[in-house]
């Protein structure tokens, strides 16, 4: 459907790469002809999506980086900028979520979710816009957002204000810095059916059959 260079001018970050959708962002793109990179925690799996790449004749540069620490999302940056000459397009796919009533939750649950969704796409979005700006060097943004933003959803509250502003953060700097080329969007994508996210979200099959049947399509992914 794409010719296979059709991003080989682009050099792509995508945080949370290591596995589920960022994985498959990843993997995509690399197979369009994009040098990609990516970042997480953990280096196991940073190594797996790695060798995955490999497997499937792509290849993937892997940074360990907390999102969640500016600092080290700046050195990472860094380390880009010295490997590849600098990132022109950011995936902020690196998120956290689980189930939980909104009357049981506490205040570092609340936080340990605000902080990766919310304050690290700030730290990632906020660097690389500052790189670009300096380096006069369009670029893109896309972050991964959810339905609920707009609609709420049950259980799922720091998600939900995380993701919400999140999406505020995107139509803010897509009017901000369109003078300097950076072009800011996202995407909302519905429930796809990764390990990590059953895991954390879907208690038992009877829940995910009924949550498949309020879609229109009556289909994951």
């Amino acid at each position: 459907m794409y010719n296979k260079d059709l991003l080989s001018n682009q050099r792509i970050l995508v945080t949370g790469g290591g596995s589920g959708l960022g994985l498959a962002i990843a993997l995509r793109c690399a197979e369009l002809g994009a040098t990609v990179a990516i970042c997480g925690r953990s280096d196991d799996r940073l190594q797996a999506a790695v060798e995955t790449a490999h497997q499937q004749g792509s290849k993937l540069l892997a940074l360990s980086a907390d999102v969640r620490d500016a600092t080290q999302v700046a050195q990472m940056f860094e380390a880009l900028d010295q490997q590849i000459g600098g990132v022109t397009s950011l995936v902020n796919n690196a998120a956290g979520n689980f189930y939980c009533a909104s009357e049981e939750l506490t205040p570092n649950g609340f936080r340990a979710v605000i902080d990766t969704v919310l304050h690290g796409t700030f730290h990632c979005t906020t660097e690389f816009g500052r790189r670009s700006i300096s380096a006069n060097r369009p670029g893109n943004i896309l972050n991964i957002v959810t339905t609920y933003t707009q609609t709420g959803s049950a259980f799922v509250l720091p998600s939900a204000c995380a993701k919400a502003g999140v999406y505020a953060m995107t139509t803010s700097l897509a009017w901000e810095w369109a003078e300097y080329q950076l072009r800011v969007n996202a995407i909302a994508p519905g429930p796809i059916p990764t390990e990590g996210a059953w895991k954390r979200l879907m208690p038992d099959d009877a829940f995910a059959e009924r949550y498949r049947e309020t879609l229109p399509l009556k289909r994951f992914g």
